[in-house]
């Protein structure tokens, strides 16, 4: 039936609703009961027929569509319950009992019974004579607060309409990406300190340069845009790149390649002492020096002069890096193996040397393409540094011929020059006809 439930203001709340129109004041809606009681409501009640629990009100506001309607929330939270809710008491803040209201039955259960759910409670008052509710008791002050509050903030969220910031006056501003922080270009966007450590940090830790050799001089080139750091300051790598020769290089010698900009001008230096982290700037520097910021490692050859060619990896790059492979192969025949044991192959066609920062992981691979005079077993042994390493075994092949692969990755390497070379193991006497032997590596610089 529509009349089944319904919210009466009681003789109470008519009494203080009138004396607050004449009087010009509020009356303050501060707390919501409920109870089980079956008892149709009543003017005359100053209690609930039986409270079970009450709460501070949850929310409270006009009607948008009927401004003579008052809404007003509560809520029974999921740790509170174990009862049935019939009846509901909206209270002032004096305590008295302003309107009381008949609740469709509900089952409140309490979350230790194995169920549990928040019971949100919604009256609706009507108030009569409204224009004067609406201006006596003022709704911004009573019953629209909160939602006052909450719709202005919304607003001011939402609105744009504000003037731009500039280098005088506050105002708003649009947050730069970080792609646009790195790239610098940008007058009207501002950054974060987060935004600006993230472009600056990207560049102190990859640095936007690269180490090579063009002909016989190293040169440092702009490499994913041409910023790097000095003596923790921003210095630009120019686009023609910067060179060191070899003049005054010690011959077979491994130098750590360092940048400075003592002058202002970018220059390129080469030393044999090794690198630090600056703990200021997090910039990789010469140890004892922290001007001078580590950009390479490079190697000179017997000459001197700096080298970097297949099967002699000598310059490497510590901003930039990428897979750097270098391979080395000879031919050569009629071996004879005058004892047991491991050989090194006749030549050194298919040697390979090569540097790696400390602690490097290095991919090694030998082949070898040979024949035996008997069917006695081949060993193709992979030697790095002198020490022999993995190997593959081919035995009792007919014809004796084989083609014979070994791969492995070497990690944990110094920071020095790496040889990598083929030998080969068979019993003494056979001939040993090597066709092809060959080797190759893959590191970091």
């Amino acid at each position: 039936m529509a009349d089944d439930y319904y919210t009466l203001i009681t003789s109470t709340g008519k009494a203080k609703l009138a004396a607050a129109i004449a009087a010009g004041v509020a009356v303050n809606i501060t707390q919501m009961a409920v109870g089980d009681g079956m008892a149709a409501p009543s003017e005359i009640q100053t209690t609930l027929v039986a409270e079970k629990y009450r709460q501070a009100i949850n929310g409270i506001r006009v009607l948008p569509d009927n401004p003579a309607w008052v809404e007003i929330e509560g809520v029974i939270p999921q740790t509170v319950g174990g009862w049935y809710v019939r009846e509901v008491g909206i209270f002032d803040d004096a305590g008295a009992l302003i309107a009381v209201a008949r609740y469709p039955e509900s089952f409140k259960p309490q979350l230790d019974s194995g169920t549990g759910k928040d019971l949100y409670i919604r009256l609706i008052l009507e108030v009569g004579n409204t224009s004067s509710v609406n201006l006596l008791i003022d709704p911004a002050i009573v019953l629209a607060t909160r939602k006052y509050v909450d719709d202005t903030m919304a607003d001011h969220e939402n609105s744009h309409d504000h003037p731009y910031a500039t280098t005088e006056l506050p105002g708003f501003v649009e947050l730069a990406t970080l792609s646009e922080a790195r790239e610098g270009a940008d007058d009207q966007r501002a950054v974060t300190p987060k935004g600006l450590w993230g472009a600056l940090n990207s560049v102190v830790q990859a640095g936007q340069c690269y180490l090579q050799l063009v002909g016989d001089n190293l040169v440092l080139i702009p490499k994913n845009g041409d910023l790097m750091f000095i003596g923790g300051k921003p210095v630009h790598v120019p686009g023609t790149g910067v060179q060191l020769g070899s003049a005054g290089n010690a011959v077979n010698t491994s130098y750590y390649i360092y940048a400075q900009a003592d002058d202002a001008s970018l220059q390129l230096e080469k030393s044999a002492t090794a690198y630090t982290t600056d703990p200021t700037t997090g910039i990789t520097v010469k140890i004892g020096a922290p001007s001078r910021t580590l950009v390479g490692f490079a190697r000179t050859d017997a000459n001197g002069k700096w080298i970097d060619t297949q099967g002699n990896v000598g310059v490497l790059s510590w901003y930039q890096q990428r897979p750097k492979s270098s391979a080395a192969a000879q031919t050569s025949s009629g071996t004879t193996l005058a004892s047991n044991g491991q050989h090194q192959l006749a030549g050194t066609a298919s040697r390979n040397f090569f540097l790696c920062w400390a602690g490097a992981s290095v991919d090694l691979q030998i082949a070898l393409d040979a024949s035996v005079s008997t069917t006695n077993g081949l060993i193709t042994w992979m030697h790095l540094d002198g020490v022999a390493g993995k190997n593959a075994i081919m035995t009792n092949q007919t014809p004796n011929r084989w083609q014979q692969i070994v791969s492995t990755k070497a990690t944990g390497l110094s920071e020095t020059q790496h040889l990598l070379e083929v030998y080969v193991a068979c019993q003494a006497g056979p001939v040993i006809t090597i066709y092809h032997s060959y080797s190759e590596l893959t590191v970091q610089g």
